[in-house]
């Protein structure tokens, strides 16, 4: 029997997931061999099957593969990708829709960029993946991407360079996994518009059709906006708490494993810098202190860390550059010390009922989200940011008072919809949607 909670939250999920949602939601579709009633992608999410040991390693395969951008679930985000004989015929007669948050994707496609992150810039985007490279080959770049990209449309109609294609794909997909990147998205000549998604959470599968090869010439013989409605579709609820849930370590064969011990010994061995820090491998983090970091490369990730009545306090006083930052620290009184961290390259992402310190962070790459769990009606005293310069957006949901003071540019606007005062720049001409009667000082 199902909890009246339940029922609202799978109802509220459906409403969101027969929507078609367009700029950071991208609607994807992933073929696969035999009915996806009882798939692991519904149950479990992307890569489930790996843990439950319930299905044949046959259809385990249909769920996550090993191909040229590393381990992931491969899926188009243009149903007319779908519609080829090959595709069919490959991987298998039954297409399965769903949900994709592109929030931490890294795109090799300048298209589906500009339509999810429409004030950002592509050149800078390619540009901020760093890969370690050989001696022979000092590490991706933008400029050589775009090389690779002429090659390719040079040789469309005859021959695609596919050396060059492996060699960009084989220096990409170790970086972008080590960095904490959601997934990827690229152009391919056979699969065509492609999404390789490597984090679980990312993707909610929602309806699935039957579309073998004999439907194929009837889809095409169609419109092309009316050849999706075509097909029959059956809607799923997928298993909310299960595909939202956190990392495991059999989740991912590709990624480097992380296990708790590793982490403690961070403060034993002195390390001062990591690949990424997965905080979800620590059971308590009542008083979780990192003193001798100071840098991650990749993503620094909590996915939820609710414990009543004992408070999350985790400190990195030392850390002062970061991939990304994805923290939920759900219980009343939790405190997140960041306050030398200078520059994160993409997201910072924090979800916490209790108080942050950022009095250093000059730049963000992207966002700067900082809000409040749903059942928190606290009101944060101060949300510091006094030296940030630069950001693409910032959301700060409830706030006594936000200091900005140093903000330059953020091109996306700042939202604040509970805030009572707001400290800006006298030159800050970006927009502004903040709530009724917010008090804005200048200085």
């Amino acid at each position: 029997m199902k909890s009246r909670d339940q029922q609202l939250l799978e109802e509220a999920y459906e409403r969101v997931l027969l929507e078609r949602v367009y700029g950071n939601i991208a609607v994807v579709y992933h073929r696969k061999k035999g009915d996806p009633q009882d798939s692991a992608l519904f149950t479990r999410g992307v890569g489930g099957a790996n843990r439950a040991g319930a299905e044949t390693s046959a259809q385990i395969q249909t769920e996550i593969s090993r191909a040229k951008y590393g381990t992931g679930l491969y899926a188009c985000y243009d149903f007319d990708s779908q519609l080829k004989r090959e595709m069919a015929e490959t991987y298998g007669e039954y297409v399965v829709k769903g949900k994709l948050d592109l929030s931490n994707f890294f795109f090799l496609d300048e298209e589906a960029f500009k339509i999810a992150r429409p004030r950002e810039n592509f050149v800078q985007h390619l540009g901020s993946l760093r890969t370690t490279g050989s001696p022979d080959k000092p590490g991706f770049k933008y400029h050589s991407f775009y090389k690779f990209k002429q090659r390719v449309k040079e040789n469309r109609q005859t021959k695609v360079d596919k050396k060059s294609q492996i060699d960009v794909s084989l220096e990409i997909w170790p970086a972008l996994k080590q960095q904490g990147f959601a997934g990827l998205m690229y152009l391919n000549e056979f699969d065509g518009k492609v999404a390789v998604i490597y984090n679980r959470a990312s993707f909610l599968p929602f309806q699935y059709g039957y579309v073998p090869v004999k439907e194929i010439r009837r889809l095409l013989a169609l419109p092309e906006d009316e050849r999706e409605k075509a097909v029959t579709w059956t809607s799923k609820m997928p298993d909310i708490h299960s595909i939202k849930r956190g990392y495991d370590k059999e989740y991912d064969p590709d990624f480097q494993k992380q296990s708790a011990r590793d982490i403690i010994n961070l403060n034993t061995t002195k390390q001062t810098t990591v690949p990424f820090l997965n905080l979800d491998m620590l059971k308590d983090l009542t008083n979780a202190r990192f003193p001798y970091l100071k840098q991650c490369s990749g993503e620094i990730r909590l996915a939820e860390y609710r414990r009543e009545p004992d408070a999350a306090h985790v400190g990195f006083p030392g850390l002062e550059e970061a991939g990304s930052i994805s923290l939920s620290m759900l219980e009343k009184g939790s405190t997140l010390d960041l306050k030398s961290l200078r520059t994160v390259r993409r997201t910072i992402s924090i979800t916490i009922s209790g108080s942050i310190y950022l009095d250093r962070l000059e730049t963000c790459g992207e966002r700067v989200r900082i809000v409040s769990p749903q059942s928190d009606y606290d009101l944060k005293e101060i949300v510091s940011l006094p030296k940030l310069r630069t950001c693409s957006e910032i959301i700060i949901d409830k706030a006594l008072k936000i200091d900005l003071r140093s903000l330059q540019s953020c091109r996306g606007g700042i939202h604040a919809p509970e805030c009572m005062e707001i400290i800006l720049p006298t030159n800050f001409k970006g927009k502004k949607k903040l709530g009724k009667g917010c008090k804005i000082t200048l200085v």
